[in-house]
């Protein structure tokens, strides 16, 4: 599956308008400040092209063709959304247990819409180590979906924010103005950090994946089961 990778281009130090004299230095600044909202719009548009290639591949992984409705099923649990997206950040348990590592009602929205028949039956490992790989890839898109969903409210915070700083009508306004865009690009740092932290899970995961495979495929030849 592709990787989505958010990125952030807003995280920079920004304080308008405190040169509030400085006519043309804050109309620069003003001006800058928006072409780097209008920069993340852009990439705001193509993550959300990637991520719904990213739902077609799920789709074809998985073999269930409605995965929307998989996904709608697992958020009405209460606790399952978060559940599901704590076991994504625990990759050593996921391929340990499989479906195993669920809670007991996400785990039987998997095995209803018959998520994980495509993984082995004979080698038990094999068949958890499968069904862990799918949980990882359904919990990565819905962090991936809630990272950027969240990161687009911080975006459409900042555009107002912006506007309203240019109406700033003396120093004390223009003030304020400054220190929520730098608390709401504060907000932003800890959104890029959450998904460097997916992105590094998602390395994580392949390689011990691929480990595990080489360990059993060893076994299999020197005939230790």
């Amino acid at each position: 599956m592709k990787k989505v990778v958010l990125l952030l281009g807003l995280c920079f130090t920004y304080s308008p308008l405190l040169a509030f004299t400085d006519g043309p230095a804050q109309v620069q600044r003003h001006a800058q400040f928006l072409e780097y909202l209008k920069r993340w719009n852009e990439q705001f548009k193509f993550h959300q092209k990637q991520i719904e290639s990213a739902k077609e591949q799920l789709k074809s992984l998985t073999g269930v063709r409605d995965i929307e409705t998989v996904l709608s099923e697992i958020k009405r649990v209460k606790g399952g959304f978060e559940s599901l997206i704590d076991e994504v950040s625990n990759v050593d348990n996921l391929l340990d247990q499989g479906f195993g590592s669920l809670d007991p009602k996400t785990r039987r929205i998997f095995q209803r819409h018959g998520i994980g028949q495509s993984c082995p039956k004979r080698d038990d490992r094999l068949k958890r180590l499968c069904e862990g790989r799918l949980v990882f890839e359904i919990g990565n898109m819905t962090e991936q979906d809630k990272i950027l969903k969240e990161t687009q409210q911080l975006i459409e915070k900042l555009n107002i924010l912006a506007e309203g700083s240019k109406k700033a009508k003396d120093t004390k306004e223009a003030l304020d103005y400054a220190n929520q865009i730098n608390a709401t690009l504060a907000m932003l740092q800890a959104q890029d950090m959450r998904n460097n932290f997916r992105r590094q899970n998602e390395e994580r995961i392949e390689k011990l994946a691929r480990k595990i495979e080489v360990e059993i495929d060893f076994k299999k030849l020197t005939g230790n089961k």
